[in-house]
Parts: structure tokens; C-alpha cells; sequence
């Protein structure tokens, strides 16, 4: 990330602009919409947070869909630090919690209790046992939220987003990447596109990017700002703080046990974001090149971008942008055949896959779609992949079997199935192995990892263990 203001990276790998709720009232800075804190139970991550003045932070939670974790605060400074120098915009606390050992692997909430009010950043940290050494990452890209139709007055892409989301979930990402173009258009107000791109709209059952069971991360993109005009004076400051307020930080990077990521600003037309290349150039040499280098960022620079590539010898980059260029992946950057498009979730709902293997090494699964007729209505999708259960999977069930329906040409080694069970039992299950179980607020939740077949059919059993 970014230096000085800057001797932050070491400590942490994204810090974010947040709101509490209605517009912007910064408070959680990091971390925040446009990248998930990544964390191993029992270990620290320090939350950034722009307290008003005489508030204080007196505890915190994490709360996921099926259970909620106390916190305990371990220090806490405060001072004024700089987070973003295009926006000049700025923080003033620190808080270094611990997740407990034990933490169930989840996506949840972060909540700080404070002397005014409590402050919520949705999805923002993603609990991890270990960091695991072959995995799959999600690239989409080009979601364009609210252009076109509306449907029941919603946006359109809102429908696109909530289904990319259940399926993803099947499919059992570590991570997933937009690379940019993510709401487009002025057709609601910003902190309302903002907060259904995030957060989708429950009370009509539509999930957003912070439901992905994975960590998400978002790049910025040549429409991801306030109006559509392309330069003035302080212009680029404009929407620097455009995108602080309802996204983030526009550049970052993190690690992931032997993997590098990083994020790359080349979405605004006429910003010069070299700047930002030498800042990931001087991370990588405070925390190790690791085995793989990973970029993601929403237009093509074969002439900067690829003398960078070659430096930090990046492995693979994802970008967007072009809408429709995915099918003749990989491209060249720097000489070689790395740089993969994900065709536009407007006109494709396509996405790529990476499998990304423990020696450095990754295989990429090419711009497949979602569902069966992308551009109709919601109510003519048939999605390609499915998940039922033969009873209600609300925690009520003693028993209960789920049925996955994989109609890809290519298959999944960690489809995820979630079952919510009735607390007092121990369970076994037909297929798969039992990546997780433990007791949530109100349920018991088991969570199973199969691998599915291209083109196949599953059934998975759950029952009280010796029940057979």
C-alpha cells in the first residue's frame, strides 16, 4: 500500500474508508467494502478507524450469518495518518483485536461498540483456519449495477450480483476479484447504489458482493466515480474521495500465505497511477516476493504495466474493461501470455477461475457463464449450477439431503455445502468430508467440501452420527 502515512503496510494490507450507515461518516477505514480482511483464528489484524471527536471504542463482535464472536481489544493509538494522498483524506485511530482460536471459518461483520454508537463494516473480515497452499480464486468484472432496466425498482445487475453470489458459493472460492465498472450510472443515489452493491436488499432476498462467502476485493474502473466528465482542475482528488467514501482505497495489495496480491488503479481515464507500481514494488521488498504475484486491475497498459510485470515477475493478472475479449485469453503483458479478461457480467454474467497450486503454479478455467440465457430475465435463467435440499435447512431437520445439479463442462473440487442442523448431535454425511462443524447462536452448522464432476449430479446425507 502506500508509505510513510506508509510504514503502514508492514503492520497492514489494506486500509479503507468506511460509513455508518447514511452517507459519509468515515468511520471503519479498514476494513472496509472494497477488500476483506483476511485472518487466521487466534491470530491479530489492526482495524483502522476515524473516531469523532470524545468517541471511543469499548469493545467488538464479529457476527456472521450463523454465529457472533467477542472480541477482546488488545491496544489502541491514536494519532492522525494519511491513507490516501490523491484524497489527502486521513484517520486517527488504531485497534489491534485478536480473533480468538476456535473462530468458525465464516465471513463476518465487524461491529465496534463505541461511546456514541456502534460501527458496522459488512463482510469485512473473512476467519481462516490456515492459509491453504491450493485453493481457487473468482475473477469477474464490468457489473455495471444500475445500468439498465430496472426490475420491481431495482437495478437489474443487483438480480446478476445476488445470483453470482449463490453460485460462487457452491463453488467454494478462496477468494473472488471485479476488476472494475462496478455500478455505472446515476439512476439512484450514491450511497443507496453503493450500499445494494454491497450489501444487496435482504427484504427482497437479494444478496451482495459482502454475502460472497469468499473474501472479495474491488478494483476501480473508468465509470467508478460520481459523474461520467474526464478531467478539471482537481479532478483526480474528486474521485479519489468519490471512491474513499463509498469504497475504499483505490490501490492495495495483501498476502496470502506464499501469494502476493495486488491492486492496481489503471481504471481513470488520464491518471498517472505509475506511482502506485513502485509502491508494490517496495512492498514486495519488505514482505517477500513469495512463490506467485498476482495482479488485478480493470483496463490493459502493455507499456508501463509490462516493464512492472517483468520486475516483480508477476505470475497472472486479471482485468475487465473490454467486455468480450475473455474467450482468447490469456493475452501478453511483458512478453508473456499472462493477463486474462473476464467478459462483462452486463452482456456475458461470465467469470474466470484460477487454480492456484501450492509450487507457484496455476490453471486458469476460461470465461464460463453463470446461467443459461445471461440476457433475458431474471425468471428465465437456469443456472448451471444448483443446490436444493429435500427439507427446510433452517436448523429444524434432524435429518436432511442435499442434491447439487453441476450442468458446467468442467467440475469443482471444493463445492461447499452448508447444513444447518439442530444443536445436541454430532452428524456424519453420506459424501464429502466435514470441512467444519460447530454449535452457532442458534443451530448447528456443518459445513461439507465434495468434489463434483463436470456435467453431474450429487446427493449428499446428513444424519446424528451412529444414527445408521
Amino acid at each position: 500500500m502506500m508509505k510513510n502515512h506508509k510504514t503502514q503496510f508492514a503492520l497492514i494490507y489494506f486500509f479503507l474508508i468506511g460509513f455508518c450507515g447514511t452517507g459519509f461518516c468515515g468511520k471503519i477505514i479498514y476494513p472496509w467494502n472494497a477488500a476483506t480482511a483476511i485472518v487466521k483464528a487466534g491470530e491479530n489484524v489492526t482495524v483502522w478507524f476515524n473516531a469523532d471527536e470524545g468517541q471511543t471504542v469499548t469493545s467488538a463482535k464479529l457476527r456472521g450469518p450463523c454465529s457472533t464472536v467477542s472480541i477482546p481489544l488488545v491496544a489502541r493509538q491514536t494519532g492522525s495518518w494519511q491513507y490516501d494522498e490523491i484524497s489527502g483524506n486521513m484517520y486517527n485511530t488504531r485497534i489491534a483485536i485478536t480473533v480468538p482460536a476456535g473462530t468458525p471459518q465464516e465471513r463476518y461483520d465487524l461491529i465496534l461498540n463505541t461511546t456514541a454508537e456502534q460501527e458496522i463494516s459488512h463482510g469485512a473480515v473473512k476467519v481462516v483456519r490456515e492459509y491453504k497452499t491450493d485453493y481457487t480464486i473468482m475473477h469477474i468484472s464490468d457489473t455495471h449495477l444500475c445500468q439498465g432496466a430496472k426490475i420491481n425498482g431495482l437495478p437489474n445487475g443487483l438480480f446478476k450480483i445476488s445470483a453470482m453470489v449463490d453460485i460462487a458459493n457452491i463453488i467454494g472460492p478462496e477468494m473472488v476479484f471485479i476488476t472494475g465498472d462496478l455500478i455505472n450510472d446515476n439512476m439512484f443515489p450514491p450511497q443507496e447504489r453503493a450500499d445494494l452493491f454491497y450489501k444487496g436488499s435482504e427484504v427482497n432476498g437479494l444478496k451482495g458482493v459482502c454475502n460472497f462467502h469468499a473474501a472479495s476485493f474491488s478494483a476501480a474502473g473508468n465509470h467508478d466515480f460520481l459523474q461520467q466528465s474526464q478531467t478539471s482542475a482537481g479532478f483526480y482528488p474528486e474521485k479519489s474521495k468519490f471512491w474513499n467514501q463509498y469504497h475504499g482505497l483505490h490501490y492495495h495489495h495483501f498476502k496470502y500465505g506464499n501469494t502476493r496480491y495486488m491492486i492496481v488503479n489503471t481504471g481513470w481515464e488520464g491518471f498517472d497511477w505509475a506511482y502506485q507500481l513502485k509502491e508494490h514494488i517496495s512492498w514486495l521488498a519488505d514482505v517477500g516476493p513469495g512463490n506467485l504475484r498476482i495482479a488485478a486491475y480493470h483496463k490493459s497498459e502493455n507499456g508501463i504495466m509490462g516493464a512492472w510485470a517483468d520486475t516483480v515477475n508477476l505470475g497472472l493478472a486479471m482485468i475487465g474493461h473490454n467486455h468480450h475479449l475473455a474467450g482468447n485469453n490469456p493475452y501478453e503483458l511483458g512478453g508473456r501470455r499472462i493477463q486474462y479478461y473476464a467478459n462483462s457480467t452486463r452482456e456475458h454474467f461470465a467469470f474466470n477461475l484460477f487454480r492456484i497450486h501450492s509450487d507457484g503454479s496455476y490453471t486458469a478455467v476460461n470465461n464460463r457463464e453463470f446461467v443459461e440465457n445471461p440476457s433475458d430475465a431474471p425468471s428465465l435463467w437456469r443456472p448451471k449450477l444448483k443446490l436444493a435440499y429435500a427439507k427446510a435447512n433452517d436448523g429444524t431437520a434432524r435429518t436432511n439431503t442435499a442434491t447439487l445439479i453441476n450442468n458446467f463442462d468442467v467440475g469443482f473440487p471444493n463445492a461447499r455445502v452448508r447444513f444447518l442442523m439442530p444443536k445436541g448431535n454430532t452428524y456424519s454425511v453420506s459424501k464429502g468430508t466435514v470441512e467444519q462443524a460447530f454449535d452457532g447462536d442458534s443451530m448447528h452448522v456443518v459445513d461439507v467440501q465434495v468434489a463434483i464432476d463436470p456435467n453431474s449430479m450429487n446427493t449428499i446425507e446428513i444424519y446424528p452420527s451412529g444414527y445408521r
